[in-house]
């Protein structure tokens, strides 16, 4: 992740509880993002965690979910 540098992409499988995979693909969807997408914010954060503190990763990866999902997701009113 060295600023400059072309971005190379890499295949990877994963193993998820086919429930959890299900709902987490619904969920995602109805924000407008893909899994993939999803997944490198997550692992981003994880190779940020070596050079910065935990609350300025959570602050980091919600900004940039928050950046990636479709307005109107974004713009509905969580009911309570």
């Amino acid at each position: 992740m060295t600023k400059g540098k072309a971005v190379t992409k890499t295949n990877v499988t994963l193993t998820i509880d086919k429930e959890v995979m299900k709902e987490t693909k619904a969920i995602l969807a109805s924000m407008g993002l893909k899994l993939s997408g999803y997944t490198e914010v997550l692992y981003r954060a994880l190779v940020d965690s070596k050079k910065k503190p935990a609350s300025d990763l959570y602050e980091g990866v919600a900004q940039q979910l928050y950046e990636a999902v479709k307005p109107s997701f974004r713009d509905k009113k969580v009911k309570k």
